[in-house]
């Protein structure tokens, strides 16, 4: 059942593909004007004096990379913002008296919530992360480098940042892999705090939405008075990112992991749609 309301979550929400497609269009509108900006001029953007763009273009430039920053920053705010709707009009809504009547645990509709919107907000950094190589691709021409070399510009940053690697492919995997687990695990503990401050919130008869924001303030005070208890402490013993990145990880994922018992809690013992 988990894996249908799973299912039918991202279906409701496949809309939000179209925010990272425009996302990727505006960035190959911004590449080509770009690319055709130092091509007609012959430029090197490198230079001091090259003069590539200049009057009408670089306004028109301005005007298009301003575009592309809102977009940006729309897509984020609409990913987050929907996220956290979904579980108040579907759980704590009127949609909830149909959501909870099915044969799933709280838990599960918790579940069912966050991993759409993790999966969502992962593919938006993605996808703005391609647009912004894809404007970057658009000064290639005048960078006088060819990619391969680019490609081993960033490998080298990789290896020589920190201590020495031994093993620099599996090391630079392995870096990778943590990275991604910690983004995962962060994502949760956003969402689940604020989940959890709604599940409290929204337990109430009255000012639902004042008492989720003072919840939430509690809450973040809780986890914060943890975090100079026990992690700041371990944090300032160390002297190494990898294991200062894998104790916030740990951080991230216990605050997580109470917020997530905080809302089935209340969902379950607590729940009041009216």
């Amino acid at each position: 059942m988990l894996g249908k309301l799973i299912k039918h979550e991202f279906k409701s929400t496949k809309s939000t593909l179209l925010l990272f497609a425009a996302l990727l269009g505006v960035a190959a509108v911004i590449a080509l004007m770009l690319g055709v900006n130092i091509a007609a001029k012959g430029g090197d953007v490198a230079a001091e004096d090259s003069g590539v763009i200049s009057g009408a273009s670089a306004m028109i430039m301005t005007l298009a990379v301003l575009a592309f920053a809102f977009l940006n920053a729309f897509t984020f705010t609409a990913v987050f913002i929907g996220a956290i709707n979904r579980f108040r009009t579907n759980l704590l809504g009127n949609e909830g008296y149909l959501m909870h009547a099915l044969p799933v645990t709280p838990a599960h509709h918790i579940a069912a919530k966050l991993i759409p919107a993790i999966v969502w907000t992962l593919l938006g950094i993605i996808a703005a992360l391609v647009s912004y190589a894809v404007i970057i691709l658009g000064l290639i021409p005048g960078i006088n480098a060819p990619i391969s070399e680019l490609w081993d510009r960033v490998i080298y940053l990789f290896q020589n940042a920190g201590e020495e690697l031994v093993f620099p492919g599996v090391q630079i995997a392995l870096a990778a892999v943590e990275l991604f687990i910690s983004a995962v695990i962060g994502l949760a503990n956003i969402y689940l705090h604020i989940y959890a401050s709604m599940a409290v919130g929204y337990s109430l008869k009255n000012h639902r939405a004042a008492a989720s924001i003072g919840v939430f303030i509690l809450l973040s005070i809780a986890s914060g008075m943890l975090d100079s208890v026990i992690f700041v402490p371990l944090s300032d013993a160390l002297n190494s990112a990898s294991v200062l990145l894998n104790l916030e990880t740990l951080y991230s994922a216990v605050c997580a992991a109470g917020f997530y018992i905080i809302a089935a809690w209340f969902l379950d013992k607590r729940l009041n749609l009216q």
